[in-house]
């Protein structure tokens, strides 16, 4: 089955899904925070999404911010705006991003990576709809629904100390938790060929997906999620050069293999190539978070930042 609304389409064939799409049309019609967990690539966005389209606030903005994306210095300006001069390059008035969404929905991505300091005042904002901007002393009111999303355990990060435990109270009002897709595979078949059908490229010539291929598909683990799923459907319309595609095709990607036969593509490539692409991939992994990034690679987050830019990275 299937659920369409504006540009958003949920697939849901299994009991899982199916109960989560009940949860997201319910929460819908309130204005209560919700918080979305669930691994990288599962779909947290479109939750999201889907949630503020089948809300009274529909019409209105929909503000989705990554929370990872802005640096501690910066979030509190972004999302509360700033006064004229309030520090050195603010040669203007800016609104933020919370005024701008008023009346409307902002969803705050990887909630777990805003700063304590800030988190605190984000608990002002729920508790009293209320801030103010950067270098002003006068309090703006606003009227926004907040959706949070996570891909990390808000309640243990609480418990560690490393969350406030009463912002996390107040953002899961609402808690909806989205599956791993390895834990409804029966969807997997309908997710291609959704993919297949409305997300490649207009006149993309298709191609048949053998029977094994299938079995194959529903036989790996996919830690990457829905994400790379389509990301190995997009692959194989593209790369593979047959009309048929077998499993021998697609077999050393899901294995995480470089090459059919075991040998890596290593020979004539420089260091800064072999890093850029190590990186590059971490980061598509991990949805783009850099602090999961950086711990997986051993690095500092200061260090991923830098070799992001070095390297002109897709974040």
């Amino acid at each position: 089955m299937q659920y369409k609304i504006d540009d958003i389409t949920f697939i849901y064939d299994t009991p899982q899904l199916e109960s989560v799409f009940e949860q997201i049309k319910q929460a819908a019609q309130c204005d209560s925070t919700v918080l979305i967990t669930g691994e990288s690539g599962t779909g947290k966005g479109l939750a999201a999404k889907l949630l503020h389209s089948l809300s009274p606030r529909c019409q209105k903005t929909y503000v989705p911010i990554s929370c990872p994306a802005l640096s501690d210095t910066l979030i509190e300006s972004e999302l509360f705006g700033h006064e004229k001069g309030a520090f050195t390059g603010a040669e203007a008035t800016r609104i933020g991003r919370f005024e701008s969404a008023d009346k409307g929905t902002v969803v705050l991505d990887e909630v777990s990576e805003i700063n304590s300091n800030f988190q605190c005042k984000l608990l002002r904002l729920l508790d009293e709809k209320s801030f103010e901007r950067v270098g002003g002393n006068m309090t703006k009111k606003v009227d926004v629904r907040i959706v949070a999303t996570s891909n990390r355990n808000l309640i243990e990060m609480a418990r560690s100390g490393h969350f406030r435990e009463d912002l996390y109270y107040r953002l899961s009002v609402i808690p909806i938790h989205l599956p791993a897709l390895r834990d409804h595979k029966e969807d997997i078949i309908p997710l291609i060929h959704h993919y297949i059908t409305y997300k490649l490229s207009p006149g993309r010539k298709t191609k048949e997906i053998h029977k094994d291929t299938f079995q194959l598909l529903q036989k790996y683990c996919w830690p990457g999620n829905v994400r790379e799923l389509f990301n190995i459907v997009e692959r194989m319309m593209t790369v593979v050069g047959d009309d048929v595609i077998m499993p021998s095709h697609i077999s050393g990607w899901l294995n995480g293999e470089a090459k059919p036969d075991g040998h890596p593509e290593l020979v004539g490539q420089t260091i800064d190539d072999i890093e850029k692409e190590v990186i590059q991939q971490n980061l598509e992994h991990f949805g783009g978070n850099r602090r999961m990034t950086a711990e997986a690679l051993k690095i500092s987050e200061k260090t991923l930042r830098n070799k992001i830019g070095h390297y002109g990275l897709r974040v």
